[in-house]
């Protein structure tokens, strides 16, 4: 029974010194590859902004400042715009002097003609 015991016992110790071999041997393997990791040339590309990102961010804002500028300077733009409300002002603003200056003439006529009717 002691035999059996001891030839337990070493079985069971094999195993554990194998156990702690490869434990140890895992250990050592994953800092390899943290140190790879640290001074490898590979570089990850999961965080940050990579350089296709910034260059289609870069063409997408010169698409729509051109777009503004068209708009804004375009034949209908909005200066051109602008330009055209002023002179339509300024044509009615003409038209309606001219036509209020009328009616004072035609105003003044008549109560002239009225004053003269009425005191004949």
């Amino acid at each position: 029974m002691a035999e059996i015991y001891k030839f337990y016992e070493s079985v069971n110790n094999t195993n554990r010194m194998e156990k702690q071999m490869k434990n140890i041997q895992n250990r050592k393997l994953l800092k390899v590859i943290n140190l790879n990791k640290l001074y490898s040339h590979e570089k990850d590309y999961s965080y940050g902004i990579t350089l296709i990102t910034l260059v289609i961010t870069i063409v997408l804002l010169l698409i729509l400042a051109g777009i503004t500028i068209n708009l804004s300077l375009g034949q209908n733009g909005i200066f051109n715009r602008a330009k055209q409300a002023k002179e339509n002002y300024t044509q009615s603003a003409a038209r309606e002097k001219l036509e209020t200056g009328v009616r004072i003439d035609i105003w003044t006529h008549f109560m002239r003609e009225c004053i003269i009717n009425y005191v004949h």
